[in-house]
């Protein structure tokens, strides 16, 4: 398990959202994934419990987005994965700081609306939850 993290780093549009200097991996075919990259881009592991990930601002919670979300964003096999995520993806046991991240990344720098919505609607099912993210 990670660290416990506390809310004190800057993340804005001004450090790219990124105070964790992840660095962008961008992949034209989502093949090419491989341990090493996911290693390369993986944001801190820092434990947060569901409420305290819920409270933070998006510009917090995009600070956890990943190398490959960073870096291929644009590309048209990643913007199709991503219209195909669902509430309940993000409400199993599999999802983390970084798959949240990855909707309040995309919801900032592209206006991604079914981020958005997926986001919000998250943050109001985990507002409350003592379950670790």
């Amino acid at each position: 398990m990670g660290s416990d993290q506390s809310t004190e780093f800057v993340s804005t549009a001004e450090n790219n959202y990124n105070p964790f200097e992840i660095p962008e991996i961008a992949l034209n075919d989502p093949s090419k994934m491989n341990m090493a990259i996911g290693i390369q881009g993986c944001p801190p592991l820092h434990s947060y419990t569901k409420a305290k990930f819920a409270a933070l601002p998006f510009e917090m919670m995009a600070a956890y987005a990943d190398g490959v979300v960073r870096g291929s964003h644009d590309f048209d096999w990643f913007i199709k994965q991503m219209k195909e995520t669902t509430i309940e993806e993000l409400d199993s046991p599999e999802a983390n700081s970084s798959s949240l991240g990855c909707l309040a990344y995309l919801w900032l720098k592209k206006g991604d609306k079914l981020s958005f919505e997926l986001l919000n609607l998250w943050k109001e099912r985990n507002k409350n939850s003592t379950d670790r993210l």
